[in-house]
């Protein structure tokens, strides 16, 4: 007896909550669905990010049609890292005109991810500057935010960016002074990205050429430290770089030239006043690098360095 008396409520309870579902269906079926275009035509959050990512235009102007809210953050998206916004999705795509509609449509340009990441950042690690250009036009973004690891867009730039972005970035005042968390900066980014044209775009930013990271490396070891660095070498010496600074082991830019076979650099190097005779923690000078090598990039160094 218990047990109908129980019961009946809850059959209660389920038929309001389906009346309640169909009544809400029916209210949004007469604002107007995807694709239909109502006075308050919408698209899910999944939608609007998916059309930042391909740069669908009438879709974001049909999301701000519908009050949709455009600075929604989405997560566990596929291929979307958690808590990007429809303008970051864009940015990351590269996709200006849909990063203007977006902005025209009320996103905010310096909201962040959890991981600290906004547009700017996601925008500075694409080839083109477009998208970067318009992120940049809204008064007051934040060029010089930077993520818990310390990465400014300017670096992103510098390491995964086009040279035209970097030069963007740095016409609306990028500083390039900041390191991140393992002491790298924008000039030895740009360095390692193997770009003489970026490097030469930071070095007109007027960055401490002999900065170190948290290795004691400078730009110019990172130069030496890529087989094709030659004329990225050649840029820092001419902007001064100490061709002498040794990193927390003691070793030189001459003596990584000489472990990478680099002929041309340690020929270079050694012209303009590399030490010879220095050694490293473990006593080894540059041509005890080159010996090592046993091969004949490692012999003709050697030879220089007699």
């Amino acid at each position: 007896m218990s047990q109908s008396k129980s019961s009946v409520p809850l059959v209660v309870l389920v038929l309001c909550l389906l009346g309640v579902a169909g009544g809400l269906y029916a209210w949004s079926q007469s604002l107007g669905g995807p694709g239909e275009g109502g006075a308050g035509a919408w698209i899910t959050p999944t939608q609007l990010h998916e059309a930042a990512r391909t740069g669908d235009v009438t879709s974001i102007e049909k999301a701000a049609a519908g009050k949709g809210d455009v600075n929604v953050a989405v997560l566990g998206m596929p291929g979307i890292k958690n808590g990007m916004t429809p303008l970051m999705v864009a940015a990351q795509a590269g996709k200006s005109d849909a990063i203007r509609a977006l902005i025209k449509a009320g996103a905010k340009v310096d909201t962040a991810t959890r991981d600290g990441w906004t547009a700017l950042h996601f925008g500075s690690c694409v080839p083109a500057a477009d998208g970067i250009k318009a992120l940049l036009d809204v008064p007051g973004s934040a060029v010089n935010a930077r993520t818990p690891e310390g990465w400014t867009p300017v670096m992103l730039a510098c390491s995964r960016g086009g040279t035209e972005v970097v030069a963007s970035l740095l016409a609306k005042g990028a500083d390039v002074s900041f390191r991140n968390r393992w002491g790298q900066s924008a000039l030895a980014l740009a360095v390692r990205s193997g770009s003489a044209e970026k490097v030469k775009a930071v070095l007109n930013a007027g960055p401490d050429v002999d900065s170190m990271d948290r290795e004691q490396k400078t730009a110019l070891h990172a130069a030496a430290e890529e087989t094709q660095g030659v004329q990225v070498a050649q840029l820092l010496l001419d902007a001064k770089a100490d061709p002498n600074k040794a990193d927390d082991q003691g070793v030189t830019p001459l003596m990584k030239a000489a472990d990478r076979g680099n002929v041309e650099l340690a020929r270079l190097l050694i012209s303009v006043g590399a030490k010879v005779g220095a050694k490293d923690a473990n006593g080894q000078t540059a041509k005890d690098w080159a010996n090592n090598r046993g091969d004949d990039a490692g012999k003709q160094i050697a030879e220089l360095l007699k």
